[in-house]
């Protein structure tokens, strides 16, 4: 009897060790896992140098688990396999699924733990697209609040400089560029400066209306409301759809724009007497414009051939906001080919000039790509991203 029952002991307590090193092992599968879909979704979105399964087998062999020379290969030396593969339903979806044949201390075989991940690497709220080695964005002043995604210069970033006061203040997902950085305040988050070997590629392409736009520019009509030289518009006005040409937006009051699309010719320029509103509206721009406003209240439509575009400037000139009051622009605003400038008043829209403005208001946004970009504001700028585009999202 006690022989049978210490057979039966000794199996139990095998079975416990084996089971106990098995979810231990498990976990820690799980771990390389996660920490691997990361790495592989931040590699793909920036456009890294290292390719998304080799940035994802750093990771997980940093937690125990190296895969093998490629995705799906075994490496005999620890009977570890990592795969990484994009999803089909999502071309920002990085899956990587790690396993290890563990060997049964008190069994005749072998078990295998196995872990999957799924990560998508948040958006950039504020893009530059301008590869160069020099300044292609500069953040001089104001408090940017962008919690779910993060800012990408695809040349230098600077950030404040000796001598600039109030200094600028950062909560953002990350912050990247490409050849070097400058700063002089604390980034607020940790999310510190951190290098990319490639550019990030322009996301005008994932986004319907922007890739729309790109492909069928609009054809200017005749001028609406003036003439091929100029077009002056007095607040307060209701707005139609149409071709307005070289306009200038005088008086005080709403300006109110009616649903649909706007192709300002010539670029337009208003003052900070005026406040805009408009829904399901987009403004196509092949020129100068000088956007200053009280309040602003301006959302693109989330359908149809424009989906998701408020502001397009199709030209090489400068796309400038300078506000007296708060306000929201719903919608991307992209100019690939010229400045983008956010200021506190028309006088200062430059780098190393005071920003005026009142200080305290509050602007939202939900995504600006630029050529290169200078914001050189006391305003607060709220950054949500296209549909409110969370962060990293993980599941297990």
């Amino acid at each position: 009897m006690v022989a049978i029952f210490m057979g039966v002991i000794a199996a139990l307590v095998g079975l416990v060790i084996d089971t106990g090193i098995w979810q231990y092992e498990q976990q820690r599968a799980q771990y390389a896992a996660d920490s691997g879909a990361i790495a592989a979704a931040i590699e793909l979105a920036n456009n890294g140098s290292l390719g998304t399964y080799a940035a994802a087998n750093v990771d997980t062999a940093a937690n125990g688990f190296p895969g093998g020379a490629s995705s799906g290969a075994l490496n005999t030396a620890q009977n570890v396999t990592v795969t990484v593969a994009v999803l089909p339903t999502n071309s920002q979806a990085i899956q990587v699924t790690v396993q290890k044949a563990l060997p049964l201390y008190f069994g005749p075989a072998t078990i295998t733990v196995s872990a999957r991940a799924v990560a998508v690497a948040q958006s950039n709220c504020l893009v530059a697209l301008d590869p160069a080695d020099t300044v292609v964005m500069s953040i001089f002043r104001g408090t940017l609040n962008m919690p779910n995604c993060g800012i990408a210069a695809n040349g230098n970033l600077a950030m404040a400089d000796y001598g600039i006061s109030p200094e600028p203040v950062i909560y953002a997902k990350t912050l990247g560029y490409r050849f070097w950085t400058s700063y002089w305040f604390a980034v607020m988050n940790d999310a510190w400066p951190n290098a990319r070997a490639n550019a990030i590629a322009d996301p005008c392409p994932t986004i319907s209306g922007c890739a729309y736009l790109t492909s069928n520019p609009p054809s200017p009509q005749a001028c609406y409301l003036g003439t091929a030289a100029a077009t002056t518009i007095t607040a307060p006005v209701y707005l139609l759809p149409g071709t307005y040409c070289h306009t200038t937006f005088t008086g005080s009051g709403t300006v109110a724009l009616t649903p649909g699309l706007y192709y300002f010719q010539g670029g337009f320029t208003s003052t900070t007497a005026q406040d805009f509103t408009g829904y399901n509206i987009t403004m196509y721009v092949d020129g100068a414009t000088n956007f200053n406003f009280s309040t602003a209240a301006l959302q693109a439509p989330t359908s149809g051939n424009y989906a998701n575009v408020l502001v397009y400037q199709a030209s090489t000139s400068p796309l400038n906001f300078n506000n007296a009051g708060s306000g929201y622009f719903t919608g991307l605003v992209y100019a690939p080919h010229g400045w983008v400038s956010i200021c506190g008043d028309v006088s200062s829209c430059y780098r190393y000039q005071p920003a005026g403005g009142v200080a305290g208001t509050a602007v939202s946004w939900s995504s600006i790509v630029g050529w290169q970009i200078n914001i050189n504001t006391l305003s607060t700028l709220n950054f949500a991203g296209i549909n409110n585009a969370s962060g990293n999202g993980l599941s297990q």
